[in-house]
């Protein structure tokens, strides 16, 4: 019997036999680290964080993330989110949401196909939700918008 990478992992002659087929077309086979989808924040779990590190995690801390392996503490990252600053993503259907963490289309921040690029990334959505990771004073009323949500990444306080 192939050994196992860990005890609810894939056999390492899986693996290898992976990275060869892999190698012979030219792809870059490479394994990430394991997250549990706790940063989509669009996403409801029917367990704590406790429960799905129990059983979705790896024993071997070598194959998850740094933020499983101690005490669980929100936010999962110290620095400010980066993505409402110099990323975005547009869904099939043209829908623009500020993270990849989200699925939900209900939460886009705009529509490119009905709104310019510049009228999106300017939006008060954008301005309001990079407000919350930023030193920058947001002039307008408060949004209900879902990065107010976000665990993720730390908040500035204004």
């Amino acid at each position: 019997m192939a050994k196992k990478i860990e005890s609810k992992g894939i056999p390492v002659a899986l693996i290898t036999a992976m990275s060869g087929l892999a190698k012979n077309i030219g792809v870059n086979f490479k394994i990430k680290k394991m997250g549990l989808s706790d940063q989509c924040i669009d996403i409801k779990f029917d367990q704590d964080i406790e429960g799905r590190k129990k059983y979705w995690l790896p024993k071997n801390k070598k194959y998850i993330r740094k933020c499983y392996s101690r005490r669980y503490k929100l936010p999962l990252y110290k620095s400010p989110c980066h993505h409402l600053f110099d990323t975005l993503f547009i869904s099939a259907n043209g829908k623009i949401l500020p993270c990849c963490y989200l699925s939900d289309e209900s939460l886009a921040f705009g529509d490119i196909l009905k709104e310019s690029f510049e009228e999106i990334w300017k939006n008060n959505k954008y301005k309001y939700s990079r407000s919350l990771f930023s030193y920058n004073k947001y002039k307008g009323q408060n949004i209900k918008i879902i990065c107010s949500k976000c665990k993720i990444f730390k908040k500035n306080v204004n």
